[in-house]
């Protein structure tokens, strides 16, 4: 049988973020939620544990404080377990992330082409590059970045930031690039690198 919980009314500044929370948030996603939030209401409940730490909604949380409101809709699992919340919050976030039916989001966007995406801070464009492996594109496998990917010679590097830290570091690799004349982040990075070890 499945639960259906019903949400109560709380005040935002007394849930408690998850101090180890795997999804980033930009604070130009949280304006994105906040101005949702403005336009359409808050139509998905945080959800927390019994000490009030949120276990789904960080973001909604976030954008609710800006803009400084006193009730939010709160979903509380007073008996879930510390594994149980845990797993719950990677299952939200991975389940989320899913593919999209590009054809019908054309379908979609050509019936809103008047439509301000902005100030949600959605991109949409980017579901509309062709990814490889997925279609049948022309490629140019002369070019020495391109034979690597096809290859599978690169590797791939993360790095976990703050959100403090993630917009300053952005900020500071963009202004980086143009006064090396660097075309990527990672010649950015290279090149920085290149410097320290000759200094």
């Amino acid at each position: 049988m499945v639960k259906i919980p019903k949400a109560e009314m709380l005040d935002p500044n007394s849930l408690k973020p998850y101090e180890q929370n795997i999804k980033i948030h930009t604070d130009s996603q949280v304006e994105g939620i906040m101005n949702s939030m403005k336009k359409f209401g808050f139509y998905a409940p945080i959800v927390v544990d019994g000490k009030k730490n949120v276990i789904i909604g960080h973001g909604r949380l976030e954008a609710s404080k800006r803009l400084g409101l006193k009730e939010v809709p709160v979903i509380k699992e007073k008996n879930i377990s510390e594994a149980d919340a845990k797993a719950l919050r990677i299952i939200d976030n991975r389940i989320s992330e899913v593919d999209w039916d590009i054809d019908n989001l054309k379908l979609e966007m050509d019936e809103l082409k008047e439509y301000e995406f902005d100030e949600f801070k959605v991109d949409l464009e980017e579901l509309y590059a062709p990814k490889l492996g997925d279609i049948e594109i022309d490629i140019d496998t002369t070019d020495e970045k391109m034979k690597a990917y096809l290859e599978g010679s690169v590797k791939q590097i993360t790095l976990i930031f703050s959100n403090e830290e993630f917009e300053r570091t952005l900020s500071r690799m963009e202004k980086a690039g143009q006064e090396l004349k660097a075309e990527s982040n990672t010649e950015v990075l290279l090149k920085l690198l290149d410097f320290y070890e000759t200094h």
